[in-house]
């Protein structure tokens, strides 16, 4: 049989490697299994399911260009790429436990839940308190991604077609599984709810949830008016505050916004929260707040508007600075002086 050379290639590297770094193959599907099983699309013709050592089967195709052939001979599988000849020695295919056990589905999400997930992994894998990493409620018409580490908030908030509602913890092992994936997403429950499968286009992923709970984020989300805010142009805003990292304290990266009528002051502090450079940019507001540079950054780079709007309220102990647009929500932590604040890095 022969399949393209890039289309393979690009299958085992997506795959999530495993201890033993095999993955199973029928000329059709490359897939792995384990804590989490991926399954990629390869092909039409199908032969015998065999496992291969992933890496080396890998290092075969990197330097093929277009079709190779691939010859099952018994316990061996011969590749063929041009002038290039090799045989694989191959072992029993793995089972899919958790991927044959899909359930009726329970939500559907379009590409940009991979999007939204590429951000939010890497936030809610710093919070080392619980097991799951990002909460998933499917509800009405939509879908809410939660992460948090502790010292700051981020919400997405995307359409579905949700035909079960319900909450889904990830646990970290799912984003190599998701990162897979392509295009449009199908969610089905697997093993009674305590598992999720993803169909894709390309493939499938399926993993198990995390348990042991996930904080009550709501409970941070203010209740009472704010206030203040400060209005400034987004990207200006942006690359003030880069400029200001660059020169900030490396502990918690504290920068103050100062909002005095004749426009918005940041300021980049250092140790004792010292100011050591200062930048004023058009904009609106009559209030301050110091907070994590890159915690604000990071928060701004998810809001899509040309003008940002950065609402300030009293929280416990520590002002909450929020920022946000209609289809994410971030909250972060303020910075307290350091004779009342342990820090945050």
């Amino acid at each position: 049989m022969a399949l393209e050379a890039a289309r393979l290639r690009e299958a085992l590297k997506r795959m999530v490697p495993q201890p033993t770094d095999y993955v199973s193959f029928d000329g059709a599907r490359a897939w792995t299994s384990g804590m989490v099983e991926v399954e990629i699309r390869v092909g039409e013709e199908r032969l015998a399911p065999v496992a291969l050592p992933r890496k080396f089967f890998l290092d075969l195709l990197e330097a093929a260009e277009g079709e190779v052939r691939l010859t099952p001979e018994g316990q061996r599988l011969r590749l063929e790429a041009g002038g290039f000849q090799a045989e694989l020695l191959t072992a029993e295919a793995f089972p899919q436990p958790l991927l044959e056990k899909a359930e009726d589905p329970a939500f559907r999400v379009g590409e940009g839940f991979l999007e939204v997930m590429e951000s939010a992994f890497p936030l809610g894998k710093k919070l080392t308190s619980h097991q799951g990493k990002v909460l998933v409620e499917a509800e009405e018409g939509r879908v809410r991604v939660v992460a948090t580490d502790g010292y700051r908030l981020h919400l997405h908030t995307l359409e579905a077609e949700v035909f079960q509602e319900g909450a889904y913890l990830l646990p970290a092992q799912a984003e190599g599984a998701l990162r897979a994936l392509e295009g449009e997403l199908t969610f089905h429950r697997a093993w009674g709810g305590k598992a999720l499968v993803a169909v894709a286009e390309n493939g499938r992923a399926g993993f198990p949830l995390a348990e042991g709970g996930f904080p009550s984020y709501r409970n941070a989300l203010p209740s009472a008016p704010p206030l203040g805010e400060v209005e400034v142009e987004r990207r200006a805003l942006l690359q003030a505050l880069k400029r200001a990292l660059a020169v900030a304290h490396p502990e918690n990266h504290p920068v103050r916004l100062r909002a005095d009528g004749e426009g918005v002051r940041v300021e980049a502090m250092g140790e004792g929260f010292l100011p050591l450079s200062e930048e004023l940019l058009p904009g609106r507001g009559r209030e301050e707040v110091v907070v994590n540079g890159r915690y604000l950054v990071d928060a701004l780079e998810e809001v899509r508007k040309e003008e940002a709007r950065i609402l300030l309220y009293s929280g416990p102990g520590v002002p909450l600075v929020e920022v946000g647009d209609e289809g994410f929500y971030g909250l972060i932590a303020g910075l307290r002086p350091p004779k009342d604040a342990a820090g945050q890095g």
